[in-house]
């Protein structure tokens, strides 16, 4: 896992060089045997566990300039030939990095990274449009602070940190709410694809990779030509990432994008030692464990499988990471059960995260629409829209009606706003009704400037995909991988028309036919998805009078986030039960453990 914290600060600056010298003895002190990079006005220490090549210093001869990239690096490839992870930039990257102010990163390079650059009169922190590494930042006394993860902090008393309420009622609306805010006023987040820049006492960000900018160029190959693209970069993204790592095991699902990414592994002769892990989410997920099994069956790949029942108690309420926002994560059992990993621990766990939103998961008729205002003439529209109409699961006529309504533009929140908007439950009511939508997520996810409503909706839902990284800290899983959440194919994806990725109105319909020969048919040809929440609403059921009494009694309620006989009500009348939302409960007690954990109740 990636973790970090940097210090950036004026070196000609007496009073700020005291303080960054203060602070990184704390860190040194703490963590005596971690890897650590110090320049001129730069300090960045690397406060992760096992994470491979974790600095790239930037070497700027004879000059005053500073700089590292902290992560993993690779360069891009047009031909998607696999790539090994950067180990040292030459002066020509250097050059570029310098001239760009970091901007050429995320045209020339992808991966999971941060930039750190300074000079006599700025600093910059430039984030990868994935935002795979958290990436938060506050001054102190004329140091910036820059980190990911507030809990590895060794200085965090000397912070005098003030909590953000405000936002925390935003997340009881919303938990993936990202609008630059966290948990506390002093610090902000910088989100994927941005730059930060200090200069003297001001301090400002910029938008550095917009995916509208993407999207807005469709691809207009043919459908055998696209897929072979997205089979292609498919292959590229994970064999490159497999690059990093001697030993990897694969979350394998039995679905269709865990067998997608076990696939890409497995299909050259390698040195990588491979394994399976299916999780299985009670008794009544043992429905997916046929297909593991024939993923892992046809790959000749060991599977390991584990049964996760609803856990009987609930983490504590005092147990959540000091961390600066709270993190659904929490509650992820292989986070509180790491014992089940302790045989062959790998380097790395890799998962088919990301492959819903990229490779299109949707009943949408978005597609239509998109079509419709790209036609230009030619075969094509009868087809689009019979296969729109089977994808949606309704008829003709309803969904020319729902593309007329759409072509004019949007006459309501679209996208990820509408997501918000039906997440409300009772005990959020407050929440959201003193929620203001705009500015509540990113320009580039609220607004469609020019995009088509069915590409507009999948760019506006990549935001779902920034709250996937490991935001917090797991005791065995040290470098959990998303291998399809990487800019390349991201990019790709967003380039390929709606109605294309939904092929023969089939979702994910593209990404079946690219991998028509390298994975079973049983798994390409299903259209089922295994789900968990039957597993959460148990856990639900489990817990009913504790979650009530903790909810009530707590800190959300004491502040007025949450309205506690509302709470105990909605809980213990067993609505909770038939809620559409109901197991959105599971996240007010992550909010309320997280405030407990700052706050003296």
């Amino acid at each position: 896992m990636y973790a970090f914290v940097a210090l950036l600060w004026k070196s000609s600056c007496s009073h700020a060089e005291k303080t960054a010298e203060a602070l990184i003895s704390r860190c040194r002190e703490a963590s005596p045997e971690a890897p650590s990079l110090r320049q001129e006005g730069l300090f960045v220490i690397d406060l992760g566990s096992n994470a491979p090549h974790s600095f790239i210093p930037l070497a700027f001869e004879e000059r005053q300039l500073s700089g590292a990239v902290f992560g993993t690096l690779f360069r891009k490839d047009s031909d998607f030939i696999p790539q090994y992870p950067i180990t040292a930039l030459d002066a020509k990257d250097r050059h570029a990095i310098e001239a760009s102010e970091g901007a050429n990163l995320a045209a020339d390079f992808w991966g999971s990274y941060i930039l750190f650059y300074t000079n006599p009169d700025f600093s910059v922190v430039v984030t990868d449009p994935t935002s795979a590494i958290p990436c938060f930042y506050l001054h102190y006394c004329g140091v910036t602070v820059v980190l990911s993860h507030l809990e590895k902090c060794p200085f965090t008393d000397l912070l005098e940190l003030t909590l953000n309420l405000e936002f925390a009622s935003s997340l009881i609306a919303y938990d993936k709410i990202q609008n630059g805010q966290t948990g506390f006023r002093e610090i902000r987040e910088l989100p994927g694809g941005n730059k930060l820049t200090i200069r003297d006492d001001e301090v400002f960000t910029e938008l550095l990779w917009d995916p509208r900018r993407i999207a807005e160029t469709p691809m207009t190959l043919n459908d055998q030509d696209t897929a072979e693209y997205l089979r292609k970069a498919t292959h590229f993204v994970v064999k490159s990432w497999s690059n990093v790592f001697d030993r990897v095991d694969v979350h394998l699902s039995g679905g269709l994008d865990s067998t997608i990414v076990l696939g890409c592994l497995t299909g050259d002769a390698s040195a990588l030692q491979l394994r399976a892990i299916h999780n299985i989410a009670g008794q009544e997920e043992l429905s997916e464990l046929p297909f593991a099994r024939e993923a892992a069956d046809f790959y000749c790949v060991p599977l390991t499988e584990h049964m996760l029942e609803p856990a009987v108690l609930l983490p504590r309420p005092q147990s959540h990471p000091k961390s600066v926002r709270p993190y659904r994560q929490f509650l992820t059992p292989d986070l509180r059960n790491p014992a089940s990993y302790s045989d062959a621990t790998p380097h790395a766990v890799f998962t088919g995260q990301g492959g819903d939103h990229l490779f299109l998961a949707s009943r949408s008729i978005l597609g239509f629409a998109d079509f419709v205002r790209n036609f230009r003439g030619g075969g094509g529209l009868l087809q689009t829209l019979l296969d729109t109409a089977s994808l949606s699961d309704r008829s003709v006529w309803e969904v020319l009606w729902g593309t007329l309504r759409e072509l004019p533009g949007p006459r309501a929140p679209q996208g990820i706003l509408k997501g918000i908007e039906r997440s409300r439950t009772p005990v959020s009511d407050l929440a959201h009704d003193r929620l203001q939508l705009t500015g509540c997520v990113p320009d580039w996810a609220e607004f469609p400037d020019g995009l088509p409503p069915g590409k507009f909706d999948q760019v506006s839902r990549l935001l779902h995909l920034y709250m996937v990284r490991e935001t917090l800290d797991r005791p065995v899983l040290r470098n959990m991988v998303h291998p399809l959440i990487s800019q390349p194919l991201i990019e790709l994806c967003l380039r390929i028309p709606v109605w294309q990725l939904c092929l023969h109105g089939i979702n994910r319909g593209l990404a079946r036919e690219a991998f028509r020969a390298e994975i079973p048919d049983t798994i390409r040809n299903r259209l089922t998805k295994g789900e968990t929440t039957r597993f959460f609403m148990e856990q639900i059921r489990l817990n009913r009078q504790f979650l009530a009494d903790t909810l009530s009694e707590g800190a959300l309620a004491a502040h007025g986030l949450i309205d506690p006989e509302t709470v105990r009500s909605w809980i213990m009348d067993e609505a909770v039960d038939q809620h559409p939302q109901g197991r959105r409960l599971l996240v007010y007690y992550t909010i309320e453990c997280w405030m407990r954990r700052w706050t003296r109740l």
